[in-house]
């Protein structure tokens, strides 16, 4: 049983709102991305509500952005990593996403608006997703969610005696490598606190300074997805370090 007064002080912590980004003019935009410590030289097409977010992005290397779909999140993610990766932050980046059907947008948005960062899509079997990465040098990494797991995971033995899937923590040590950043996009795939998807990007975490999630709707029935995917993003800053809190706080 949590005390109420650990409840009441969560609910009552002070918290930063970002809204104020939605009232700057374009004009506003413009001259806070111009007082940016590297001035960013955003692709042309990039929109209002973008460079709000980029803006939000840099200022918060840690953030999620739950956009509406069709509104550019792909291009925000990549004109952020190529400003760390300018500013010399970035040089390994893993972008996960839902599957292998995704890569082709990723890889197009990279052409077409010109990022100019090296980028490899993993696929195969896990042997040779290993491969493909310990010939790359830098840049930014596309798997698929499963595809992730199963790279850093491997059959054991529960309390039970059941044979489970379970992570191998020097394989995900060596994942880590590539972590200098991660963008979580889909992030509602890593919504499950319980599932190794969640596990093994919460490891993920503590060597990447910069992480994104990015979704349309941040979760469904279950409000404890929006708590998972903060967690992942922030540490637990804006939701709290532990679920029990979170549900304690706003469950029934």
């Amino acid at each position: 049983m949590i005390p109420s007064v650990a409840i009441t002080g969560y609910l009552e912590r002070k918290l930063e709102s970002h809204k104020w980004v939605k009232r700057l003019t374009a004009k506003q935009l413009e001259e806070a991305l111009s007082r940016l410590p590297l001035r960013p030289d955003l692709t042309p097409q990039f929109r209002l509500h973008q460079k709000a977010c980029f803006l939000l992005g840099v200022a918060y290397p840690q953030f999620c952005f739950f956009l509406d779909m069709g509104t550019g999140k792909t291009l925000l993610s990549l004109e952020l990593l190529r400003y760390w990766w300018e500013a010399g932050k970035v040089r390994r980046a893993i972008i996960f996403v839902t599957s292998d059907k995704a890569f082709h947008t990723w890889e197009k948005q990279l052409k077409q608006f010109d990022i100019g960062l090296p980028l490899i899509s993993l696929y195969g079997s896990s042997a040779h997703k290993w491969k493909q990465l310990e010939e790359f040098e830098e840049g930014l990494v596309l798997v698929a969610y499963p595809g992730a797991v199963a790279m850093v995971s491997g059959r054991a033995k529960d309390k039970k005696g059941k044979v489970k899937l379970a992570l191998d923590k020097k394989l995900v040590k060596k994942l880590s490598y590539w972590a200098n950043a991660i963008v979580l996009d889909e992030s509602t795939r890593a919504g499950g606190y319980r599932s190794l998807t969640f596990k093994m990007i919460s490891h993920l975490q503590k060597a990447a300074e910069i992480r994104y999630a990015l979704a349309g709707r941040p979760f469904g029935r279950d409000p404890t997805m929006l708590w998972a995917q903060c967690y992942l993003i922030d540490g637990g800053q804006t939701l709290g370090e532990t679920l029990g809190l979170f549900r304690a706080a706003f469950f029934n």
